[in-house]
């Protein structure tokens, strides 16, 4: 892999221990840091031989070869007890154990079994992401014969011999788009025969039902792999295709196929479970592993003990926190230190424009790091995925985006570092998980927290980060009507295809099994009535409308920038962010810190998009981006301008005050010009773009607006005008964390001038965020505003990060009095 140069440069340097990277910190600047960090301490569970289990020949030939430890050592009795409980029951398997406790052996174990026992039966191990879907793809193709392998190496499709019977599997994987690679294998026959399919939850609800009703006519089994994933409208979409799949199996007299949900960071976890799967929590069998993680708060004198001498018999993890006001370094300055070079250490950055400026940074320093994030190209992901796995001992320093947080292993990692929290405590569980994964290798986290109002919240019990309570829930909102609508348009076209395949299958049948899965049996035509009156506009024309908008997110389309002279993919942008980092002229920096500049478009066709004259090009028409390299070390980023236009008023899903409109909205983002930034000496400057160079998008989709209902003064008036940008901030995190999405996937905009909030789903027809927060979130995340107000009044940090956020403002204390008038106005609805 030419693309390494790790030995050249780390392996000259000599090992650091962490305990005294620990104390130069504390000595350097000791003002910089909390007093008290956090130690995580996991022990190690119990154990029982392989061979004393209990469990069928076939597992445990199984469990030998996918994990040969297993051997000497035995497994965890969680393990055993959860195989065990699965064999005896036909109920549903939820495993809620720890990182690194084994649930992968387990649901690998069960679907082995399971086919094994029946010849006939299918079944199918799902994803959420293919970086999870190759990483245990890699483990099953290290024990599988007959393997079909791509060019990058991965295997798609291979062999399992257990107990003497053949089981064939293949990867599956998609997103609705064409994917020509898997395209090609869906033809083979390595992938016909195969019994049990590794996929993406996209593939599945694409797919299954529409194309592969023989295979989903005989499937048996399902696992749902980092179930905590499955949240917010993206886990409201996964409910309603279970209860298609259900629906189809009881059609065809069949029981719907017993699953297997696992997750290390599943908060009321059967509660959730019960909701996704639509059933009662009595189906549901949850196995734990009975051991708790301790968190301790300590001072770093015991820091430095911990590192230095680890807990036997456990796995540990220390926590420190930077603390981040304003005048002080960014967390990123730590890596340009020299002890930093002579460990593995990932460095979880904010945006993918970051992480390019860091690696910037770091090369002038001397210093050299990879960049891992979903703009790299499929093949060049895959390589380094690979070389994660295989330079265990090799010190780097990884700049990653949350594309790292699930799936990508990476051996012998030492320091994790976390500029920001992210907005949902399972991710920021997922990161530090990434380090301390050994018993006789504790694991460094440091934490960065600023003076937001999100990060003081935190910054009063930090060991409230680490603690997954049982009263917290995930936003799974299943209620929400045009979700269970988009559902049924789906199965409908579905069972027709059945009927052609089933002679069995009766009209009748279908009906009854729609009634006890959606508690109805419309027509098709009154479902697209309903769907037209609580959503506007739809374009039923199209023949897969039902399928779109699995994810609920606005970033699942990529659009990849290509070198003009090589026609070789340079990176896969999001078709959200091309008009922040791909307007013609834009200069884009590569995860190889090479520049290129952006000079055409190009729809479809291939055909080079031509300049309407006045109107600019429209982002939707662009299927691939052309780029030359540049010549300049310049780097822009563009300036987008947002309009919405009430095109209808709808009936909202909740009682609303009479102040509120909740409709069909046009969402029109346009970038007008960019900021143009000079390296190495940072000099910005703001250009215009031409007209006719200027990309727009249009969503329509659905989205609120509320005029606040009470009068300010002129001096409160000038105090929210100042205020705007700051709050307009806070609340879109709050919102975004009540909802359980990305603060990527909804709009909040707040106008002092008009005395106005409005908050829109970015995804194009909506996606339910919108509405949800009429009906519950917004009232928990002004709460939460109105808390930290209250209780930071007095907080010469909040003052700081206000006089920051707005300059000078004469009475910060009135601005603060402000934003609770507008709380309690809301709260009183």
């Amino acid at each position: 892999m030419a693309m390494f140069k790790w030995g050249k440069f780390f392996k000259r340097q000599q090992t650091t221990h962490l305990w005294r990277m620990l104390h130069s910190l504390r000595q350097h600047s000791p003002e910089f840091w909390l007093k008290q960090a956090v130690c995580l301490t996991m022990p190690f569970a119990q154990t029982i031989p392989l061979q004393s289990s209990g469990l069928p020949k076939a597992m445990q030939q199984f469990i030998a070869a996918y994990e040969p430890r297993t051997v000497k050592n035995g497994i965890f009795i969680h393990q055993q007890q959860v195989l065990c409980a699965a064999l005896q029951q036909e109920k549903h398997i939820l495993l809620t154990s720890s990182t690194g406790s084994g649930k992968s052996l387990c649901f690998w174990a069960w679907i082995v079994h399971k086919l094994v026992t029946d010849s006939k039966a299918t079944a199918l191990v799902c994803f959420p992401t293919q970086a999870l879907l190759w990483g245990q793809t890699v483990r099953l193709q290290e024990i599988s014969s007959d393997c079909v392998v791509s060019e990058s190496g991965l295997a798609y499709s291979g062999r399992l011999i257990i107990d003497g019977a053949a089981i064939d599997w293949s990867v599956w994987k998609g997103s609705g788009k064409v994917d020509s690679a898997m395209a090609a294998h869906e033809k083979s026959r390595a992938f016909q025969q195969a019994r049990l399919r590794i996929a993406t939850i996209d593939k599945v609800h694409y797919s299954l039902l529409r194309r592969d009703i023989r295979f989903a006519a005989r499937l048996q089994g399902v696992v749902l792999d980092e179930a905590h994933q499955y949240q917010g409208l993206f886990g409201a979409q996964v409910a309603y295709l279970l209860k298609r799949i259900g629906v189809f199996k009881n059609v065809l007299g069949q029981k719907m196929p017993q699953m297997f949900l696992a997750s290390a960071t599943l908060p009321a976890a059967k509660n959730f479970a019960a909701m996704l799967l639509s059933v009662s929590p009595d189906e549901i069998v949850q196995q734990t592993d009975a051991i708790h993680q301790k968190v301790e708060l300590i001072n770093w004198d015991e820091a430095e003990e911990r590192l230095a001498h680890p807990p036997q018999a456990a796995l540990c993890r220390l926590v420190l926190f930077y603390d981040k006001q304003l005048g002080r370094p960014a967390l990123d300055s730590l890596l340009m230190k020299k002890f930093f070079c002579c460990h593995k250490a990932v460095y979880f950055s904010p945006s993918k424009y970051s992480s390019r400026l860091l690696k910037q940074r770091l090369a002038q320093a001397g210093g050299h790091a990879v960049i891992y994030d979903a703009d790299l190209p499929l093949p060049e992901r895959r390589k380094l995925e690979k070389a994660f796995r295989l330079s265990e001992n090799v010190p780097v320093t990884i700049i990653a985006t949350n594309a790292l947080e699930l799936g990508v292993d990476i051996e012998g990692l030492d320091i994790c570092l976390i500029p920001s929290l992210p907005d949902q405590q399972a991710a920021f569980l997922q990161q530090i998980g990434r380090v301390g994964r050994r018993q006789d290798k504790p694991g460094l986290v440091i934490v960065s927290l600023s003076t937001s109002l999100y990060d003081e919240q935190k910054r009063q019990d930090v060991t409230e980060l680490f603690t997954v309570s049982s009263g917290q829930k995930f936003f799974l909102p299943i209620h929400l009507e045009w979700v269970k609508l988009k559902s049924m348009a789906a199965l409908y076209k579905e069972l027709r295809q059945a009927q052609k395949e089933f002679s069995a299958i009766t009209t009748i049948a279908c009906q009854q099994a729609l009634q006890i899965y959606y508690g109805e049996n419309p027509s098709s035509s009154e479902i697209k009535q309903r769907l037209t009156s609580l959503c506007g506009f739809l374009d039923f024309t199209q023949p897969f409308w039902p399928y779109w908008g699995f994810r609920g997110s606005v970033d699942q389309d990529k659009v990849p920038l290509v070198c003009v002279s090589t026609h070789e993919g340079i990176a896969l942008l999001d078709r959200s962010a091309l008009m922040r980092d791909a307007h013609l002229g834009a200069t884009y920096l590569d995860h190889q810190n090479n520049y290129w500049r952006v000079i055409a478009y190009r729809n479809e066709a291939g055909t080079v998009l031509a300049i309407q004259s006045g109107r600019g090009i429209q982002v939707d028409q662009i299927k691939r981006i052309d780029a030359v390299p540049a010549k300049r070390a310049v780097l822009t980023r563009g300036i987008c301008h947002s309009q919405v236009q009430l095109l209808k008023i709808l009936c909202p899903p909740y009682w609303v005050p009479s102040t509120l409109v909740y409709g069909q909205w046009r969402l029109r983002q346009s970038v007008v010009a960019y900021r143009k930034v000079r390296l190495p000496h940072r000099q910005v400057t703001i250009e215009q773009l031409p007209r006719r160079e200027i990309l727009w998008q249009d969503r329509v989709t659905l989205g609120w607006m509320w005029k606040i209902p009470f009068l300010l003064t002129s001096q409160e008036d000038l105090c929210l005008r100042e205020m705007t940008s700051l709050f307009q901030t806070a609340l879109t995190e709050f919102l975004a964390s009540a909802a359980g999405v990305s603060v990527h996937d909804l709009t909040v905009g707040f106008s002092a001038h008009n005395k106005t909030f409005e908050v829109m789903d970015l995804e194009q027809g909506g996606n339910g965020v919108a509405a949800y927060l009429l009906d519950k979130g917004m009232v928990l995340a002004l709460q939460k505003c109105l808390k930290l107000l209250n209780e930071f009044r007095g907080s010469v940090a909040l003052k700081s990060n206000l006089v920051g956020a707005m300059h000078e403002i004469a009475d910060i204390d009135q601005a603060c009095l402000i934003v609770q008038r507008i709380v309690e106005s809301w709260s009183c609805f």
